[in-house]
């Protein structure tokens, strides 16, 4: 909002509360997709532990997708140990022969430690969907909120100045004794005329219009508020007043800068309690003819001229994966 508000252009990204690692080359300011991936603790050689998970998939969802991808002979893993509790732990270990950088990309390839979100910001604008950008929608949330601030100012100034008009009566009311001008009053239409008539003097410390709802106010003030009356404090009321209408004048007159010192006010207070947990990096996606393991034997049949992984009889050429092609 800080940079809509100073005309600067900022990408914002997604961040999922799973944490992983993101790829956002194609998210197109939130009308394209994201890659979101995993993250691998590969320190050890002969096993990988899952501690965070792409969004949308939980512990079981990911350890059943590298179930399924061991079933079909697309990874090699000797056991998997579920240790999450509130954080996600996967441990993997792996069989002979087999080592970590071995199994990484395989891991992105075939089972759901990396997924493809496909992100459509439609959103509700004037009570009708509308697909915007991330952009359009966060310059439009930076003029609703100067807008909002505008209108909350002026509602403490209108607030204010009905307390201020209100003090002012009040005093001059006490002060000049102006209650002594209905002691003689025998009708409530001669009592009110006597108190308006009694500031007619004063008007020019008066902004407002003194009514007939100002009047009765004043004469429900009980004879002991009037005796212990400090002049001192009312003033000083007042001068409070004062000082913060002339605040938010200045506030209206720069309402930007006091646009963006209310948003660092609520990063100062909120912003450590929403630091990123997904990580922006660049990846490629894994070719899967690349991540597959050449575990299948492909022969060479002489005699009948077959030749394939299937092939029973013949010589052994050399290991190939489903994906691989043969000319």
């Amino acid at each position: 909002l800080s940079d809509a508000l100073n005309g600067k252009k900022r990408l914002l990204y997604p961040d999922f509360p799973t944490g992983g690692i993101l790829d956002v080359s194609g998210y197109d300011d939130g009308n394209g997709k994201v890659l979101v991936r995993a993250k691998l603790d590969t320190k050890n050689p002969k096993r990988v532990v899952i501690r965070e998970l792409p969004f949308g998939q939980t512990s079981e969802s990911i350890i059943a997708s590298i179930e399924a991808a061991v079933r079909k002979n697309k990874l090699k893993v000797a056991s998997i140990s579920d240790f999450t509790t509130d954080k996600v732990e996967i441990e993997i270990k792996l069989p002979r022969g087999i080592m970590t950088e071995d199994v990484v990309d395989a891991l992105y390839a075939f089972t759901d430690c990396e997924t493809s979100i496909s992100v459509n910001l439609l959103v509700i604008k004037d009570k009708k969907p509308v697909q915007m950008t991330v952009t359009e929608v966060i310059n439009y949330y930076a003029l609703q909120l100067v807008d909002v601030l505008t209108r909350e100012l002026k509602l403490e100034e209108k607030n204010l100045k009905a307390r201020l008009h209100a003090k002012t009566l009040e005093q001059i009311f006490i002060e000049e004794r102006i209650y002594k001008k209905i002691e003689q009053m025998k009708t409530s239409e001669s009592v009110i005329k006597a108190v308006i008539t009694g500031f007619e003097p004063f008007l020019h410390l008066i902004k407002n219009e003194v009514t007939e709802e100002d009047v009765e106010r004043l004469l429900k003030i009980p004879i002991r508020r009037i005796s212990l009356y400090d002049i001192n404090r009312a003033k000083k009321e007042m001068e409070e007043i004062l000082a913060r209408l002339k605040e938010i004048k200045y506030h209206l007159a720069h309402i930007k800068e006091y646009a963006l010192s209310f948003i660092s006010g609520v990063k100062a207070k909120y912003g450590a309690a929403f630091n990123r947990n997904t990580q922006i990096t660049s990846f490629q996606k894994v070719d899967m003819r690349e991540a597959a393991i050449r575990s299948l034997k492909l022969r060479y049949d002489k005699d009948t001229g077959y030749l394939g992984y299937e092939v029973a009889s013949g010589a052994a050429l050399f290991d190939v994966s489903i994906y691989d092609r043969v000319l």
